[in-house]
């Protein structure tokens, strides 16, 4: 099963795309669409691909994390009566959460810094990811960091703010 799970993750991402999108639009045809015609089916079957092509990856690291807990807390846990779902939840998640805050932290980075994808499948501009908006602030021959750092400011900021005062505050 680990091999099955793992083996998105050593696909190539174009091959993926294309086997994705063949899957989709077989199941859009019978609604009368395509994946092409509709920049919303193009968004999640992009969401769709890159959580299925990670969830290998990730389940990899997790089950390392599970396994590099001490038996003998395992082992005390079981003689002290305690079953299979305290054991997990008591003893082994609370071991487990290095393991989780690094699944956080790469799955996060990797999603702040998907480039690609995006900005080859999404053509609508409101639903452009940050970094493709920030790329549009460059100049055309040179980079202007100072326009792309205050993007990246009023986009934390808008990020973070209350709905009423991001609306004023977005980088799109």
């Amino acid at each position: 099963f680990r091999t099955v799970f793992f083996m998105p993750n050593l696909i190539g991402g174009i091959v993926l795309g294309y086997i994705w999108s063949m899957i989709f639009d077989g199941i859009l045809i019978r609604y009368g669409t395509s994946i092409l015609l509709s920049t919303k089916y193009g968004f999640i079957g992009l969401l769709i691909l890159m959580a299925w092509q990670q969830i290998g990856y990730m389940m990899i690291i997790y089950i390392a994390g599970l396994q590099s807990g001490p038996d003998d807390l395992l082992e005390a846990a079981r003689i002290d009566g305690a079953g299979l779902f305290h054991i997990y939840f008591r003893v082994a998640l609370p071991l487990c959460i290095p393991t989780l805050a690094t699944l956080a932290v790469t799955t996060f980075m990797e999603s702040w810094n998907d480039y690609l994808w995006p900005l080859l499948m999404l053509t609508d501009r409101n639903k452009m990811t940050l970094p493709i908006a920030l790329s549009t602030l460059n100049g055309q021959y040179n980079t202007e960091y100072n326009v792309l750092m205050a993007g990246s400011l009023i986009s934390m900021y808008s990020s973070s703010a209350p709905p009423s005062s991001a609306a004023a505050f977005s980088v799109m």
